[in-house]
């Protein structure tokens, strides 16, 4: 998946998403197009462009097999490749990062309500 990553960040081709796409839709490429919203043409070129960086044809299975486990794979393990989920920023105003931040006005309403009672109002 790596190369076809790399082209994506690179060139914002959509490779891995048209690849998940066209397994998911049965290898159709008119289904994929219509799923993505785009020409059959595009799906073609990207899929010849996906078989150019990996070094195989799509039309063997045991091709599709390995490209429907690394994709699989990255789903899982997508964070240890760099290319999952981000964590969040730390937050500056914590001190500790992916901390909530603490709301001080709900405790400034239940004191001055404590007060307000103890006044006899």
């Amino acid at each position: 998946m790596t190369p076809l990553r790399e082209y994506d960040d690179r060139k914002n081709a959509e490779l891995v998403d048209t690849v998940r796409r066209y397994l998911d839709e049965g290898m159709t490429v008119a289904r994929t197009a219509a799923a993505m919203f785009v020409h059959p043409n595009t799906i073609g070129l990207r899929l010849k462009r996906v078989e150019e960086l990996v070094g195989v044809s799509l039309q063997q299975p045991e091709a599709l097999l390995r490209l429907k486990v690394a994709l699989m794979a990255d789903e899982v393990f997508g964070g240890a490749t760099g290319h999952g989920p981000e964590p969040a920023p730390p937050d500056p105003r914590l001190g500790r990062p992916n901390a909530a931040p603490r709301s001080t006005r709900s405790s400034n309403r239940i004191r001055s309500s404590s007060r307000a009672g103890s006044r006899g109002e």
